[in-house]
């Protein structure tokens, strides 16, 4: 599995990069940053594919949702929030699971199992 890591520091793309590997040994981390603007720049190249996004709902640089609401990203995202209030501004976008801040392993491993079932892996 190929994702993209967003959060909104460096040590939470770290800690998350960490737990999504001992799940995943196997997956591969194609961008990690802490920009909304990065993830959109980085898929904007031809050739650049990944499975799934799993990103803040926060990034340094704006609101992760309206930046790939405009950006029409379409990829399965796993968003990761302070409330699940959040999860009624998504509308338009492939969101197939939502973590509640601080991300543990057991969230992350239920919201991976969708991302297989969703590309049928």
């Amino acid at each position: 599995m190929d994702c993209i890591i967003l959060q909104n520091t460096y040590c939470a793309c770290i800690d998350l990069s960490a737990q999504l590997r001992s799940l995943l040994p196997e997956a591969r981390i194609s961008c990690m940053t802490e920009e909304a603007l990065d993830v959109v720049d980085w898929l904007g190249h031809k050739g650049r594919h990944v499975d799934c996004i799993i990103a803040d709902t926060e990034a340094c640089d704006g609101d992760t949702i309206d930046i790939f609401r405009y950006s029409s990203v379409q990829l399965p995202l796993i968003l990761t929030c302070s409330s699940l209030d959040e999860a009624k501004r998504c509308s338009g976008l492939n969101v197939i699971g939502m973590i509640l801040k601080p991300v543990c392993q057991q969230d992350l491993k239920k919201a991976l199992s969708q991302i297989y079932n969703y590309c049928q892996l």
